[in-house]
């Protein structure tokens, strides 16, 4: 299962690229500052590609207003 999931505000999806390889990509709004489109590949499951695309946001969110939540 693919598709378009949101964490924190931010959307991101998660594809298979492969033999129990998955593709995220995170799509953040040109309105929040800091904030970039970000894609990754991880060898595993989906379950796994969720977490490095929430991961990814997490990390970014941080940057972004130079505070940890």
């Amino acid at each position: 299962m693919s598709g378009t999931l949101e964490y924190r505000g931010i959307q991101y999806s998660v594809e298979p690229a492969g033999e129990r390889r998955w593709r995220w990509r995170v799509s953040s709004p040109a309105c929040i500052l800091g904030l970039k489109p970000e894609v990754g590949e991880i060898e595993g499951g989906r379950d796994e590609a969720v977490r490095a695309a929430q991961f990814a946001i997490k990390g970014q969110a941080q940057t972004a207003t130079g505070l940890p939540e």
